[in-house]
């Protein structure tokens, strides 16, 4: 969007003064919509991403799942970090009737039992262990502060969704995964 010149004639009033401002702010958000709309359009229908979810709050599982399935993901829900870390375990030994590791996984960091961080922990000594590519794990918090942020990053995340979030913050998150490993 480029940079334009704008006028105001005396005296100013309140409401021209407030469109000057809205009718700008409005221009770059709509670019932004169209510029994410088609990144995650495209990622999404191009390549479905299989998503694991781990989220014990069954309201927040319930929206995300939807959300997902919506932009045309395959999603598997577990509620806890120990169920994610069995699940990939098996997944990554090769074990008979394990499902292939996902592409992206959604990882509540608030979980009774094993946290969501820990989880990540295991899950990469997992990888490690087994000399596996290591997937995208994607924070789902509700706290946002940058201690927060870097606890996450510091066990293994790549990323941080905070909660709530919207369908938009999920296509952005889902889009620079689909980036990298399309990279």
């Amino acid at each position: 969007i480029e940079a334009g010149t704008s006028y105001l004639l005396k005296p100013l009033r309140q409401s021209t003064l407030i469109r000057q401002f809205v009718e700008r702010d409005m221009l770059c958000l709509s670019e932004a919509v169209v510029q994410l709309k088609k990144l995650s359009s495209g990622s999404a229908e191009a390549d479905p991403l299989s998503v694991l979810l781990v989220e014990d709050n069954a309201i927040n599982a319930k929206l995300t799942i939807a959300m997902l399935e919506k932009a045309g993901h395959r999603v598997r829900h577990l509620t806890s970090g120990g169920a994610a870390v069995n699940e990939m375990h098996a997944s990554l030994s090769g074990s008979p009737n394990a499902l292939s590791p996902p592409d992206l996984i959604l990882m509540d960091v608030q979980m009774p039992g094993m946290s969501g961080l820990d989880a990540t922990r295991r899950i990469r000594a997992l990888e490690n262990s087994s000399a596996a590519a290591s997937r995208p794990i994607r924070a789902l918090t509700a706290n946002a502060r940058a201690e927060d942020y870097d606890a996450c990053i510091a066990s293994g995340m790549n990323g941080f969704l905070s909660k709530p979030f919207d369908r938009a913050d999920l296509d952005e998150a889902i889009a620079r995964v689909a980036r990298r490993t399309a990279a």
